[in-house]
């Protein structure tokens, strides 16, 4: 009996030792796991952080785009409203040099149509016998 008992306590003993030995490689195998599982976080935290910072990045692109294509619309109007001003500009100088090409026509029509009168009152006080008065004769400062 007691060597019954004694194979028994040598055959516990033994599987105590297996199960311990089982244990270790089990805790070790645990603890592999377990480091797997924090760089796995980390790699999802890593991750999140890269797809926040993207998503950041392209939120400022985008906004920069729209800024830019303002910026490109306010710069086309401020060009069309540069050509506008000096389209004006040149039609308001040509507009300006008719009405004074006019006023110069005017007035040589209006200085030969007093030429023209000043000779006939001229010939007219001649044939009457009389002088030309001076006052006549001399050209009014308006008239040219």
């Amino acid at each position: 009996l007691e060597e019954k008992n004694s194979k028994e306590i040598l055959s516990l003993r033994k599987e105590k030792d297996n199960a311990e030995e089982a244990n270790r490689e089990l805790s070790g195998h645990v603890q592999s796991l377990e480091a797997k599982c924090l760089d796995y976080e980390k790699q999802e935290q890593h991750t999140q952080n890269v797809d926040d910072l993207v998503a950041r990045k392209l939120d400022v692109a985008v906004q920069e785009a729209v800024a830019a294509k303002e910026l490109d619309l306010k710069l086309d109007q401020a060009n069309s409203y540069r050509e506008l001003k000096v389209r004006l500009k040149d039609q308001y100088a040509k507009r300006e040099k008719r009405l004074k090409d006019s006023a110069m026509l005017e007035a040589k029509k209006t200085k030969k149509t007093v030429q023209v009168l000043e000779e006939k009152l001229q010939s007219l006080m001649t044939a009457k016998g009389g002088d030309v008065p001076q006052q006549q004769q001399q050209q009014q400062p308006g008239k040219e």
